[in-house]
């Protein structure tokens, strides 16, 4: 996932995606000084919840 605003965190990205399904991990990925470089990844526990997020 990417275009994120910088305020995203870990836990507001896993707060987002859990209306499409049951989320196992996620991770936003920060440059040296920690702040967000606006993109991350998602680990859904139900591939079909991948679908779900795909069709927003």
């Amino acid at each position: 996932m990417n275009n994120f605003n910088f305020r995203t965190t870990d836990e507001t990205l896993k707060e987002y995606v859990t209306k499409f399904g049951e989320v196992s991990d996620s991770l936003v990925m920060k440059d040296q000084n920690g702040q967000s470089r606006c993109f991350g990844f998602v680990t859904f526990t139900d591939p079909h919840a991948i679908d779900e997020f795909m069709k927003q």
